[in-house]
């Protein structure tokens, strides 16, 4: 549920997961390691990390995080053995 205003849509974090297409762990990190910027609501603003407020995210800050080079999509990771050449497996004989 996103908040309309002035500044524009207030995001929570899954739209901001289903935007950016990542795992929840991964859009966390990036808000812990200040490359998104994110606001906690209530109470003292949530400062420490740990903290069980909810993030929020400004849909501006969203574009801004996707245009400015920070974010990168996670690469595919290769299926087990698919390295490896096909029929050249010297246990098998």
């Amino acid at each position: 549920m996103s908040t309309e205003t002035k500044m524009g849509k207030l995001l929570t974090v899954n739209e901001a997961i289903e935007i950016l297409r990542v795992r929840h762990s991964a859009l966390y990190e990036y808000i812990y390691s200040g490359k998104l910027k994110a606001q906690r609501l209530g109470g003292d603003g949530g400062k420490h990390r740990f903290s069980r407020k909810p993030y929020r995210i400004w849909e501006a800050d969203l574009i801004e995080f996707i245009n400015s080079g920070k974010f990168t999509l996670p690469a595919k990771k290769k299926k087990a053995g698919a390295d490896k050449p096909e029929g050249n497996d010297i246990s098998s004989q």
